[in-house]
């Protein structure tokens, strides 16, 4: 995770861990909040993955939240939650 310019970065990795074929494009989706022990949500962000995944297959992810009412540069101890993949 990092924060820069004005807007907040995560970065990771995910994995099929059931025994199905996720076919693409399908998202993910999560939670950014001002810190590691805070309630306060400072918005959500998602991504589109363009990669089919066979059970056990991984492949890498980045979420991007930016907003006008929000400095990022004031949570550089941002913390990501609430994660979920979303099969359109």
């Amino acid at each position: 995770m990092e924060s820069g310019s004005n807007r907040l970065v995560a970065s990771g990795r995910v994995t099929n861990t059931g025994s199905a074929h996720v076919t693409s494009p399908w998202y993910i989706e999560a939670q950014f909040y001002t810190s590691k022990n805070s309630s306060a949500k400072l918005g959500g962000g998602n991504t589109q993955i363009d990669v089919p995944l066979n059970s056990g297959q991984s492949t890498l992810w980045t979420i991007y939240y930016s907003s006008a009412n929000v400095d990022a540069k004031s949570y550089p101890d941002f913390d990501i939650r609430d994660f979920r993949g979303i099969y359109k």
